[in-house]
């Protein structure tokens, strides 16, 4: 029996994220668009204009502020706002992916 603790035993393993469709950048560019680069190196275009102007926006509606929409950020592997929202990044990635101009439209 040991009389003292060994914290070595209690070590988590770093966990690496490494899906290609994972989010590795983003960053807002203009009327509600995102340059998105993945992990395996694939980028392109997500268009939020048509969602975010809807009248069916929901809870994307808070994107309509610019400055809100501008807060964008990668958090593990999605892109993400502070007001709670994120796409799905492998979603992106595919259609991304077919799109012959890399430009993903969201609510066509």
């Amino acid at each position: 029996m040991r009389k003292e603790s060994d914290t070595t035993q209690n070590i988590t393993p770093t966990i690496t994220i490494n899906a290609p469709w994972r989010v590795k950048h983003v960053e807002p560019v203009s009327d509600y668009q995102l340059h998105v680069k993945f992990m395996d190196a694939t980028e392109g275009l997500v268009d939020l204009s048509k969602l975010v102007n809807s009248e069916q926006a929901g809870v994307f509606a808070q994107l309509k502020d610019q400055k809100v929409f501008n807060r964008v950020y990668v958090e593990y592997g999605a892109v993400t706002w502070q007001c709670g929202l994120d796409l799905a990044p492998d979603t992106m990635y595919h259609r991304i992916k077919q799109a012959p101009s890399h430009l993903y439209v969201v609510g066509e």
